[in-house]
């Protein structure tokens, strides 16, 4: 154990020789690598950048769907059969599916807000609305959207 203790103190005191050799003293090494950092860095503006691009597209796609357009856009209703897509309104589709992306983007821009603020509970915050959104707005599109028939819901 000591022979190992005196082999350890002796490469130590070899690397601060050899660091003072070159100018550097191991204090201003300490220093450099110990300086505060920005607030902001560079992984906090791609991150930030990666929301705001996800809000963009869930704008994009809320203007597209309130334009009356995109509905081959729509999972399910791309796929269904001309007598299924009967039972839908497509203008009625279209506006609920812009007023789910509209949402969506707002979830993003709570969850963007995360790296402005540097608090992580607005990160959580803004997944699980993002995730309640997603699941309250399926159902809400599917059922808002159908075409009523003899006053029942088909």
């Amino acid at each position: 154990w000591r022979a190992s203790a005196t082999v350890r103190s002796a490469r130590s005191s070899t690397a601060k020789r050899a660091l003072d050799s070159r100018g550097i003293t191991l204090r201003r090494c300490k220093e450099k690598f110990h300086r505060k950092k920005s607030t902001i860095g560079e992984g906090t503006y791609m991150l930030f950048a990666i929301y705001l691009a996800m809000t963009g597209l869930f704008v994009l796609l809320g203007v597209v769907f309130a334009a009356g357009k995109g509905t081959g856009l729509i999972a399910g209703y791309n796929t269904a059969s001309a007598e299924e897509k009967e039972n839908y309104d497509k203008k009625k589709l279209c506006k609920a599916m812009s007023r789910l992306m509209f949402a969506l983007a707002g979830c993003w821009l709570v969850t963007a807000s995360s790296e402005i603020f540097k608090k992580i509970a607005l990160l959580w915050i803004g997944l699980a609305l993002f995730l309640i959104v997603s699941v309250v707005g399926a159902v809400y599109v599917n059922r808002a959207t159908k075409i009523e028939n003899h006053g029942t819901k088909i």
